[in-house]
């Protein structure tokens, strides 16, 4: 009893400590905030490479140090290190800007400490995430054929995933699937799976992010960049091209990824265009709107959406327009396909539980063909309970639906059109350096066409109006500084 006590007197002055330190951070955060709204920081960290290690010892710590001490190092050497996106000047890379609802949800969840990989390991993370990916595809005007039981017979469904570029491995893992299990129904007999590996090729627009290549090179799939028109969009006839081409050198067509707001300049790629041959030519149509995807939540954008009957799977980074801190979300027609793709093996014993915690255990097929028989059985079970690990390849999970369903809840559909709405510029002139170097903004160069450019992003969510007019005041000093050399 006397152990039993003390232990009890330990832990709750381990909680009054958390509690004490925890308010301290948050008032390190608003006054961190209230620096970056009065502008008394440029956006850009100004430290050296390798500025840290005289900061920091090169041995690890042998005893505990009190928070306070520690608190201090993080502002006299963590926060000189840091390149402020929450800035309201700056504009380079693209939007990350989140709001106070979405830090505070961040600790609610690692509070929870859930990795929700299964219903069992999960329920409310699991259960929460299917409710808000069928809120955000609702915002975005998505069809319903994307929405989790929207209907008796709907196949579809949303999960959080932690980037872009895995929610494009699960689509290209489900298109490969599916391409190999339809070729294997046509020619079951003496049919090897293994000499296809280096046929398969993936279709996607020249300015797309390096994040589809990598994948592709991790997948062991080609990759083809192809040619945009002269608003950097990808357009039917060239890809119809490329895929008689490609069919005639023996490569087998996988997969389009569409994308809706490129990295370098926010092209939108021609959906109605791109979307009847794909359906023509059995390839997956992938749509990554990580970058632009959020602005649909505004009716004036919905023309985006043109041809958006025709995919496969979409994509959109909350993080970037939607204030959320983390995360992408993912949307399939066929959820069905994707779970079986990633979930081909046999599954390790404490997945599994007495109510369904494995798709194992509740729905899924050995025999992993599209059969008549494997058609059937599809189209014909219940999925009752959703398992968050057969949409990815990771194991491990994040609540990010706590964080998505508080930030959501909290600025609703006409606070987050309001946000989007904000809007932005962009500049083609040849003086970035010395706009950079005023030190009041940032901004970041790219090429089209061979051409240098100069984007300007709107990335904070505190960004204003009048930040604009004050980021094209500096713009416009330098190139009046500089005239004569940009003449």
């Amino acid at each position: 009893h006397l152990f039993e006590s003390k232990r009890c007197k330990m832990e709750l002055d381990t909680i009054e400590e958390f509690r004490r330190n925890g308010k301290s951070v948050i008032d390190f955060i608003a006054d961190y905030f209230t620096t970056l709204h009065m502008d008394e920081v440029p956006p850009l960290s100004e430290v050296p490479p390798g500025y840290l290690r005289s900061y920091i010892p090169h041995e690890p710590p042998e005893e505990s140090e009190d928070w306070q001490t520690i608190m201090e190092d993080v502002e006299d050497a963590v926060l000189p290190g840091v390149t402020h996106w929450n800035s309201r000047h700056f504009h380079a890379y693209f939007p990350h800007g989140i709001c106070y609802q979405a830090m505070l949800a961040e600790l609610l969840g690692t509070a929870f400490g859930m990795v929700g990989f299964t219903w069992k390991a999960g329920p409310v993370s699991t259960e929460l995430e299917t409710i808000v990916t069928n809120w955000l595809g609702q915002l975005l005007n998505l069809p319903d054929e994307f929405l989790t039981f929207s209907s008796t017979n709907c196949k579809g469904g949303g999960a959080l995933l932690n980037s872009a570029s895995d929610c494009l491995m699960s689509a290209l893992i489900a298109a490969r699937y599916k391409k190999i299990e339809t070729m294997r129904a046509k020619h079951y007999r003496g049919f090897d799976s293994s000499r296809l590996l280096g046929k398969f090729i993936v279709y996607t627009s020249e300015q797309i992010n390096v994040s589809v290549e990598k994948v592709c090179m991790a997948m062991k799939l080609k990759v083809k960049k192809l040619e945009t028109d002269d608003s950097f969009s990808v357009r039917g006839e060239v890809l119809d091209k490329a895929i008689e081409e490609d069919k005639e050198d023996g490569l087998i067509p996988l997969a389009v990824c569409a994308t809706m707001g490129t990295t370098d300049c926010c092209a939108i790629d021609n959906l109605a265009e791109l979307g009847p041959i794909c359906q023509r030519e059995h390839v997956w149509l992938h749509v990554d709107a990580a970058y632009a995807g959020g602005a649909l939540v505004c009716p004036e954008y919905h023309h985006w959406l043109d041809g958006v009957e025709y995919t496969d799977s979409f994509c959109v980074s909350p993080q970037k327009l939607m204030l959320n801190t983390y995360g992408s979300a993912l949307w399939v027609k066929n959820r069905l396909i994707l779970n079986h793709a990633v979930n081909q093996f046999e599954e390790p014993m404490y997945l599994h539980g007495r109510r369904g915690s494995s798709i194992s255990g509740e729905w899924h097929l050995r025999a992993c063909s599209f059969s008549a028989k494997y058609r059937h059985n599809i189209e014909q079970c219940e999925c009752r309970i959703t398992n968050y690990k057969d949409w990815q390849v990771p194991l491990s999970r994040r609540f990010s639906s706590l964080n998505l369903w508080i930030v959501l809840r909290s600025y609703g559909r006409t606070g987050l059109q309001e946000h989007v709405r904000k809007g932005g510029s962009s500049l083609n002139e040849a003086f970035l350096d010395s706009v950079n170097n005023t030190g009041k903004i940032h901004l970041t160069p790219t090429t089209l066409r061979g051409k240098s450019a100069i984007r300007f992003c709107i990335c904070s969510n505190i960004t204003n109006d009048a930040d604009v007019r004050f980021a094209w005041q500096v713009i416009e000093e330098v190139a009046e500084e500089y005239s004569d050399d940009l003449m």
